[in-house]
């Protein structure tokens, strides 16, 4: 869940805006329906379900199309793939742990520390292998950058994290991932407020076909 969901969302957004990774992550619930019921033992998705199945592919085939010159001009597609792993590494880390649950005295937020731990040492070891190390400059650790990254390890890891973990343990799988109705709109419009992003018509359309299918998933579910 660390090396692969953030890991990958990060290599990702090297090449793809914030707003369309926004809009990727906001289509785990699609994927964690899907893969639940074919791998996890959860309930077979409704018709209503499946509508917001189909209508999440179409606009993520929309987002790509929307991309698609952009990337092209790097010489590189690869971001939005990125992305789309990090999401399965998320769906299949959380599958594992409703599926195969482990007994432990450990608290919401001890659990989440320690994976946090593991899963932090496992990606630096991936990225040294990767030759990142030649990438790190300390001149470049102003204060704005010291300031993103504690919040991201407070917020994005400690809170957000531990909260997760409780969701899993007390409600439905559906219910736990609801929160993902709000990444793809908090991620287009801080993209486009503090990064400077354009936001297209198209994007937009693929926003509202995604944004809905997962309302269509979640709705379905009945709780």
């Amino acid at each position: 869940m660390c090396v692969v969901a953030s890991g990958f969302l990060s290599k990702g957004q090297l090449t793809v805006p914030s707003g369309v990774a926004g809009v990727i992550s906001g289509s785990t619930p699609i994927s964690m329906m899907l893969f639940g019921w074919l791998l996890a033992g959860e309930k077979r998705p409704l018709p209503m379900q499946w509508a917001g199945l189909l209508g999440g592919s179409c606009g993520l085939l929309v987002l790509a199309a929307s991309q698609h010159g952009e990337l092209a001009g790097n010489g590189d597609i690869s971001g939005m793939l990125w992305i789309i792993g990090a999401t399965l590494g998320w769906v299949g880390g959380s599958l594992l742990l409703r599926r195969f649950p482990e007994k432990t005295a450990l608290s919401p937020l001890e659990s989440c520390g320690l994976l946090l731990l593991v899963g932090g040492l496992e990606s630096v070891v991936v990225g040294l292998f990767c030759g990142e190390a030649s990438a790190m400059h300390w001149h470049n650790l102003r204060p704005a950058t010291v300031i993103a990254f504690s919040w991201m390890v407070i917020g994005g890891g400690i809170l957000a994290y531990s909260s997760y973990f409780w969701l899993l343990e007390h409600v439905s799988i559906a219910t736990a991932i609801s929160y993902e109705y709000v990444v793809p709109v908090i991620g287009i419009f801080l993209g486009w407020w503090i990064g400077g992003e354009e936001v297209s018509s198209r994007m937009l359309l693929g926003c509202t076909l995604t944004i809905g299918s997962v309302f269509f998933v979640v709705r379905g579910r009945g709780h």
